[in-house]
């Protein structure tokens, strides 16, 4: 293999990882819910909700008509209810970055039933809202990490192609100044 090839598919390689967590949903699941010609997206990072764990949420609104195409909008309003107790532990409003979904990070700090609000607004005007409920398990030991296996698979894999490639270009170099040397 060329180094112009291995350099092309480092590039892809690491142009890949960069757009993984842009556009994806960290590898976790995703809640859809459909509220008249939108749907309401959120993506989070593990595929179960634990309390005492960092979740990573991805909001997004999309057309019902369709999936692919993704409603543009200035901010999401999220609100985060206990129901038990009728406590607000968040009440935030992010702004839509411009590539990729609206997210945020919470850690929920006990188990239970929560109701997460979500409103996409432009121009200061909503344009959908709802509710949406979510069930917090209670925390396990073993899953108290802030890297989800997915994450870190690909971290270990991006460092691994880096290597052996940095390897062969060193070795491929190395070879090149030997044989451009004068023998005496």
């Amino acid at each position: 293999m060329n180094t112009k090839t291995l350099g092309i598919l480092l590039a892809l390689g690491c142009i890949g990882l960069i757009a993984i967590p842009a556009f994806g949903h960290s590898g976790g699941a995703s809640i859809e819910k459909t509220v008249g010609e939108y749907i309401i997206d959120i993506g989070y990072s593990e595929t179960d909700l634990r309390a005492g764990t960092p979740l990573r949420f991805d909001l997004q609104l999309l057309s019902a008509s369709s999936t692919t195409n993704v409603i543009s909008v200035d901010d999401v309003w999220v609100r985060i209810r206990r129901v038990r107790d009728n406590v607000y532990p968040l009440v935030g409003r992010f702004h839509m970055p411009a590539l990729g979904p609206a997210g945020m990070t919470y850690e929920f700090s006990e188990p239970g039933e929560y109701s997460m609000t979500v409103r996409f607004q432009k121009h200061d005007k909503a344009i959908v809202e709802a509710d949406i409920p979510l069930t917090i398990l209670a925390s396990e030991d073993d899953k108290k990490t802030m890297f989800s296996p997915g994450a870190f698979g690909a971290g270990t894999l991006g460092l691994l192609i880096g290597l052996v490639g940095s390897l062969l270009v060193h070795r491929r170099r190395r070879n090149n100044d030997g044989a451009a040397l004068p023998v005496s």
